[in-house]
């Protein structure tokens, strides 16, 4: 095959070309980071220089390289070597240590630096890197030398240290140790001088530690920002103590030689799910997350612990341990008893965790051990060549609970309303008592305890703003009775129990919500007519029969004329009905009017007799029972009375009195009407009452709702008596006002008459009464 020579120029091009594609790399191998930390400008020196720690060892520090579009390249022990990285720019980032809520002699190295790498270049970067936590130090020194020293305090006080508090971890810093306490950057924390006196033996004394200024101003803990708090002793009259701060110095200083940046902190102890080294566990409640975790940057050195557990299942487990030197036998006795070991070297695993253990676990029934104590002490961690401090080599306690035995008192019966009710306290019989009651809660059941729900917490609607944790409302409907429970369709029976974590009390209360039930004949639309003489009527607000009887008016008084045992005629103005019937919303209402007709009297215009002022009466619709006495004279009947009777029968507290109602003042003047709601106890005492008046021409029919207002915390009587008063007018007697007029009054839908004369003032319309039950 011949090919031209032009021909084997173009191939050889191509050829060229794509050999140079094929050598150029994704990444430059060449290209990357050459490193080295350094020791920042600012940082705290100690109190002490701890030169046994030992030399610099820059490869313990973690070193994390992020690229601009947040991809993680290398996130590992620091190296001198070259970590590749193609060109783009970089966050560099070097730490050492834990930065802890709280530690003694921990601190938290780091420094950041950022870079730009190119493309087939080394770029040397150094890590400036710093103490970046905060601490405070401790001196005790002599008022008159200002010298350090502890003479004064030994002389008064048997003991004495301070406590640091950050968020919820505290420390106590002793007064013979040279250690200082370090914490994150920006905490604020609380420091508390505690001493115990030597006279009087055993008194305690307190000091709040200010951490301010020379200037006064509140100390901010910045990276680095040491504090040290001198402080003096000076004894009154040998009963007391004052304690003084002499100076408070804030100091960022330059690193010490003798301390190497890459200084590890000590080892401590971290106690998760414990408080203050105690773990009070249920049987069978939700198990908390429970570790004692060991902090170590590059691994555990070793962990020295003793298990104590009274536990009869697994007192095989107790005995002294070493990590290092435990048996395989030994640590797979620990797994299956479900405690998680830490590993030696591995910054991974560096906690015990006993989380699957306490499941397992179990309380003492007899109540006169309350709880079942296991205890797990540790007696020694190793870390960073350095041993953990006294301080963290604790006793941590797990303690078992046998079940909790608690019981539901009955429910005071003023306690139980149509649509709410609050239970009494549950009663601990066994456990402690605090703890239950501090966290139990109260469930309700409505179909005898196949379903449960906790209580909402508001006693009733819009009257309690404090949740009260014993009280449930139903909101705006009323449960549903049960169809099962073999009761009329208005009874709805409630149980109820307590609850605390996943324990329930050990009997349930049974109890039925009082019934809402409405008035009788709150329509207004059963009457009856009582055709006493003649064409004179009187109205009855009952249909006749005397077991359905439940309201009454005051036309027995304004018609007792009718008795009469002398030979006067009797007429229409010897008395008229103060109440009868119209036609209202939908049938009946009825019609109070403010009456001057009755017995003695005689028409307007009679020359020979006066008005009577005690005929001057307003028309009143009440429940109850009217009951009139009359006298032997029937020309001055000042004497006969009217009393209303307050024996309406009735069960339930309603919280509100609905009606609806026209008014008519006489003359359209400033004559008032009234309306009043009591509710009574069985000895007929009031229980809450509630009274409305008004006057002005109402012409259209206006709903008018009178609140009996309850009073949070109060107890309320059971109602046996309910008492509601209608009057036409708030003015009797001889202010009263009338005039006579011709009255229509009806005897069915389709017959009326009149009545002439009729003294007739100010006329009240009422229908449709309605008791509210919000309660």
């Amino acid at each position: 095959m011949k090919y031209s020579y032009r021909t084997y120029i173009l191939l050889l091009t191509i050829l060229l070309l794509f050999s140079c594609r094929q050598e150029e790399p994704v990444v430059d191998m060449e290209s990357g980071f050459l490193l080295t930390l350094g020791e920042a400008s600012v940082i705290v020196d100690t109190r002490n220089t701890p030169i046994e720690l030992g030399t610099p060892v820059a490869d313990k520090f973690n070193v994390r390289i992020v690229r601009s579009t947040g991809e993680v390249i290398y996130n590992r022990a620091y190296t001198s070597q070259l970590i590749p990285a193609s060109a783009d720019s970089y966050t560099l980032t070097a730490s050492y240590g834990t930065n802890v809520a709280l530690g003694l002699d921990a601190p938290y190295y780091e420094g950041v630096a950022t870079a730009t790498v190119e493309k087939g270049k080394q770029t040397a970067v150094r890590i400036e890197c710093g103490v970046a936590n905060s601490l405070v130090t401790v001196r005790y020194i002599d008022a008159n030398t200002k010298e350090e020293s502890t003479a004064r305090f030994d002389r008064f006080l048997s003991d004495y240290k301070v406590r640091i508090e950050v968020g919820n971890r505290g420390l106590y810093l002793p007064h013979d140790t040279k250690q200082s306490i370090y914490f994150p950057v920006g905490s604020i924390p609380k420091l508390q001088f505690q001493g115990v006196l030597r006279e009087p033996e055993g008194k305690e004394v307190r000091y709040d530690i200010p951490l301010k200024d020379k200037e006064g101003r509140n100390i901010s803990f910045g990276a680095g920002t040491h504090v040290i708090i001198s402080l003096s002793y000076a004894a009154i009259d040998g009963s007391g103590a004052a304690i003084t701060v002499e100076q408070i110095e804030v100091k960022t200083e330059t690193i010490s030689e003798n301390i190497p940046v890459s200084w590890l902190p000590r080892p401590w102890v971290e106690g998760i799910g414990f408080e203050d080294r105690v773990l009070t566990h249920y049987e069978t409640e939700e198990v908390p997350v429970t570790q004692l975790n060991f902090p170590a940057a590059i691994g555990l050195d070793d962990v020295k612990f003793t298990i104590a557990f009274d536990d009869g299942t697994y007192k095989s487990l107790n005995g002294d341990y070493v990590l290092s030197e435990m048996t395989d036998g030994q640590k797979r006795a620990f797994t299956d008893a479900g405690i998680s070991l830490p590993e030696i070297g591995n910054p991974e695993k560096t906690t015990m965790d006993f989380t699957n253990l306490i499941d397992k676990l179990s309380g003492n029934p007899d109540t006169t051990v309350p709880t079942v104590d296991n205890i797990i002490k540790i007696t020694g961690v190793t870390a960073n060549n350095k041993e953990a401090v006294e301080e963290y080599l604790q006793d941590y306690k797990i303690a078992i609970k046998a079940k909790p035995v608690f019981s539901m008192p009955a429910l005071d019966e003023r306690n139980i309303w149509s649509k709410s009710f609050t239970s009494e306290d549950a009663v601990v019989q066994e456990g402690y008592a605090n703890d239950i009651m501090a966290g139990i809660g109260y469930e309700y059941s409505l179909d005898g305890g196949n379903t449960w729900t906790s209580y909402n917490g508001k006693p009733w609607i819009d009257s309690v703003t404090d949740a009260d944790k014993k009280s449930h409302h139903f909101g705006s409907s009323r449960p549903t009775p049960n169809p099962e429970s073999g009761e009329d369709s208005n009874t709805v029976h409630v149980w109820a129990r307590g609850k605390f974590r996943n324990f329930v009390s050990s009997n349930t209360v049974t109890f039925t919500l009082e019934i809402p039930e409405q008035i009788p004949n709150s329509n207004l639309d059963e009457w009856s007519l009582d055709n006493y003489q003649g064409s004179r009527y009187s109205y009855d607000p009952w249909a006749g029969d005397d077991e359905v009887k439940f309201w009454d008016t005051n036309n027995q008084f304004t018609t007792r004329h009718r008795t009469n045992s002398s030979s006067v005629t009797m007429a229409n103005y010897n008395g008229m009905p103060a109440v009868s019937f119209v036609p209202g919303r939908s049938g009946w209402a009825a019609e109070l009017r403010s009456t001057a007709n009755g017995k003695a009297n005689t028409r307007i215009s009679s020359r020979w007799h006066s008005e009577k002022d005690y005929n001057k009466v307003a028309g009143e619709l009440y429940t109850g029972t009217a009951e009139v006495t009359t006298g032997n004279n029937d020309a001055n009947a000042s004497s006969d009375t009217h009393t209303r009777l307050k024996n309406a029968e009735h069960p339930s507290r309603p919280t509100a009195l609905k009606f609806f109602y026209k008014y008519q003042p006489h003359n359209g003047g400033s004559d008032a009407c009234s309306a009043l709601i009591q509710l009574l106890d069985s000895n007929k005492e009031v229980i809450i009452e509630n009274t409305i008046s008004g006057g002005g021409t109402v012409s259209d029919w206006t709903e008018i709702t009178l609140p009996l207002n309850y009073v949070s915390g109060t107890l309320y009587e059971k109602c046996a008596y309910i008492h509601v008063l209608f009057c036409s007018t708030t003015t009797t007697g001889s202010n009263m006002e009338y005039s006579e007029q011709t009255w229509t009054l009806y005897k069915s839908a389709t017959e009326t008459y009149t009545f002439s004369p009729a003294y007739v003032g100010s006329v009240l319309t009422i229908d449709d009464i309605i008791l509210v039950y919000d309660k």
